[in-house]
């Protein structure tokens, strides 16, 4: 059951499995990360580790276009690291796009497939209906593929 709202499409999102707090998006497959998970993250792209410094140096944008934090509903500062582009809330952690997630685990060495094979996937409840059955395989397929890039960092 989805907890908290993606800051890009505003879809659910799922607590990861992985034992550090990190949700991810069910529909994008974006992530969101706390300060202690983004730390695992941040030395792959050169990227400050402490939060308030990473906020400071970024850019404010107007609230209708920036992404909003889903702990605290502050409007996200965008900041850019070695080319990778980072949503931050100076208080309670990093959105990180699915498209940037991966550029990172690229420059980690990661293999997305060698932790689909390490690591068993989420199980997924019984959807109701048809409609809940697509709906239910789509967000599965976004959830599996962002968690897979999430594992290669813890």
């Amino acid at each position: 059951m989805p907890t908290k709202t993606c800051p890009a499409c505003r879809g659910g999102l799922m607590e990861a499995p992985i034992g550090a707090r990190v949700l991810a998006c069910m529909n994008c497959g974006g992530v969101w990360m706390d300060g202690k998970a983004y730390e695992k993250v941040a030395p792959h792209i050169d990227a400050d580790v402490d939060l308030a410094a990473l906020a400071a140096s970024g850019a404010e944008r107007a609230r209708d276009l920036a992404n909003s934090c889903p702990e605290c509903a502050a409007v996200l500062v965008r900041a850019t690291r070695s080319g990778i582009t980072l949503d931050v809330c100076k208080s309670h952690g990093v959105w990180i796009d699915r498209g940037e997630l991966q550029r990172i685990a690229s420059r980690a060495g990661g293999d997305a497939e060698s932790a689909r094979k390490t690591t068993p996937p989420p199980p997924v409840q019984s959807p109701q209906g048809k409609e809940d059955l697509k709906k239910t395989v789509s967000a599965s397929v976004a959830l599996e593929g962002a968690l897979d890039l999430i594992r290669l960092f813890f």
